[in-house]
């Protein structure tokens, strides 16, 4: 049941916010929040005020109390973090870094909340648990070095730490829902009366400040205390008491239950109008739901006809135009990560949808900027849901197009079988493995009975028969006789069962002649990648 709110009406202006009445002299809203956290020894306050943040707009919208990763947001809000500054990047060279080691915190939380409306989304704490200490050599070697030493300037290095499944794991990366802000607005955080109306409307605000850290149950402007950023919510006032130095701010803070005698700090008003930076409130939050292009994320060992290499997925496109933004830069955000071929580097852009991604690739422009398509075009889609197997085609920059498949560190490699053929179409007689939508089939391809045997004008027609657990389904293999490497593979009935528009389009490759990759279509316009792997030669 949604929680009840009292009804007060505002009115937008320039981003501030106005009321029709003032503000009641106490607000308290400690019973819509979710209990309290503790960000142990780690920089990583931001995190925990911005999802406290967006824990409570779920709550207010009636999801009840939901634990956020924040682990999660850290880790890719540092790993999709763009430097917006393209000049810097040009400097650094083709493999120069461009975002961020996923293990360091820092920040801004007002800067998360942009970010969580502008499409990054975070899952629930069990899709990856935080870590309450500071990653430290003994976890990653190179963490030796701190966040802004010149050993970090290469991305391969961030990504080498950033993409290790050890730090990321693939769980948070096919998390079943996701969680994101549909809306929100910003605030001067030390304007005491904005912060008053806002409170007053039921929504509590993420925090950003600079200031002191007394060691006092109410904190007040301090000249000889600790000092430094922080982030915190606030969730509500108390201006009840005739002396205005005594009216207080509520403060839900992520040191535990235990600091403060209910847990929640309490803040003078000559505090916040000292101290506070920026503060965001969230009015609507999105639907949570799966994050399909997440699963693209991670280190892929490519084999595209000949072409061996690393391909590093650390970023997703448009996820860092609020950076970009912030910094005034209106370019789009097309970047998807960077290619490893022969020691050298390239810059890839692309577009992702659901489990398709198409990705450019240009051996004329390894530094290519983040808004550039061009190149080898690359269109590849997932085999299956775990994300860690795609296969397609890419169109080289003749025009030329191939098959081509990529795999994660902890997928199954596929390798070439010696076979001494004749180069016509019998070569693919025999028994295949074929992967797609998440399942495994066994292929035997057969010359077809007499009765059944079909040529056509462009294609050679084979009798397929196709076994799924335990189960028999009869189709078509068709190999085009202009181009040996083309197939399509039709089985209506067990495509009918996959909704798949009708066949299987793939292309063999040239140097692993026993590997065919391409893409399944289907009713509903989303794809899955195939891979088909020789078993046994020839009948």
């Amino acid at each position: 049941m949604k929680p009840a709110i009292a009804s007060i009406i505002l009115i937008l202006v320039c981003g501030s916010v106005l009321t029709a009445q003032q503000p009641p002299a106490y607000v308290n809203l400690i019973p819509q929040q979710t209990p309290l956290r503790n960000q142990g020894g780690r920089t990583t306050c931001i995190t925990f005020a911005s999802l406290a943040a967006l824990e409570a707009a779920y709550k207010r919208a009636g999801y009840g109390d939901i634990d956020l990763s924040e682990q999660f947001l850290n880790y890719l809000g540092k790993t999709f973090w763009l430097d917006p500054k393209w000049n810097d990047i040009l400097a650094r060279g083709e493999d120069g870094k461009e975002a961020q080691v996923g293990a360091y915190g820092g920040g801004q939380a007002v800067s998360y909340i942009r970010g969580l409306a502008s499409g990054l989304k975070v899952p629930e704490e069990a899709a990856m648990p935080y870590v309450s200490r500071e990653y430290n050599a003994n976890d990653f070697p190179a963490l030796s070095h701190n966040w802004d030493d010149p050993y970090w300037l290469k991305q391969k290095r961030m990504s080498d730490f950033n993409l290790d499944t050890r730090f990321l794991p693939n769980a948070a990366l096919i998390a079943d829902k996701y969680y994101s802000i549909k809306s929100y607005q910003e605030l001067n955080g030390n304007d005491v009366n904005a912060l008053e109306r806002v409170l007053a409307s039921g929504k509590e605000l993420a925090w950003d400040i600079d200031g002191a850290f007394p060691n006092t149950p109410v904190w007040d402007v301090c000249s000889n205390c600790q000092t430094g950023a922080h982030a915190m919510l606030i969730v509500g006032y108390d201006r009840r008491d005739p002396d205005p130095k005594k009216h207080v701010f509520i403060i839900k803070n992520t040191w535990g239950a235990t600091r403060f005698p209910d847990g929640y700090t309490r803040v003078t008003y000559d505090y916040v109008k000292k101290y506070g930076l920026r503060a965001a409130y969230i009015t609507e939050v999105n639907p949570p739901g799966r994050w399909y292009e997440l699963g693209f994320v991670g280190r892929w060992f490519m084999d595209f006809d000949g072409h061996k290499g690393i391909l590093d997925i650390y970023h997703l496109p448009h996820v860092s135009e609020y950076v970009f933004r912030n910094e005034g830069v209106n370019t789009a955000d097309m970047r998807v990560g960077s290619f490893y071929e022969n020691g050298k580097a390239f810059k890839v852009n692309g577009v992702i949808e659901g489990q398709s991604i198409r990705f450019y690739i240009d051996p004329d422009n390894p530094n290519m900027r983040w808004d550039i398509l061009k190149g080898r075009m690359f269109s590849f889609a997932l085999l299956q849901d775990k994300g860690n197997v795609m296969a397609g085609t890419f169109r080289d920059t003749d025009g030329k197009v191939y098959g081509g498949y990529a795999r994660k560190d902890n997928a199954a490699a596929y390798t070439n079988i010696a076979i001494n053929d004749n180069e016509n179409s019998s070569y693919y007689r025999g028994s295949w493995l074929l992967r797609f939508g998440g399942m495994e089939a066994r292929l035997q391809v057969r010359e077809p009975a007499e009765n059944l045997r079909e040529q056509t004008g462009v294609y050679d027609v084979f009798r397929a028969d196709l076994s799924v657990d335990g189960k028999s389904y009869e189709g078509k293999l068709l190999v085009e006789k202009n181009n040996l490497n083309h197939i399509l593979l039709q089985a209506p009935q067990l495509l009918a069962n996959n909704k798949a528009a009708g066949h299987l389009d793939g292309l063999r490759l040239n140097f692993n002649k026993a590997t065919v990759a391409g893409k399944v279509l289907y009713e509903d316009r989303t794809q899955s990648g195939f891979i088909m792997t020789r078993l046994v030669r020839g009948l």
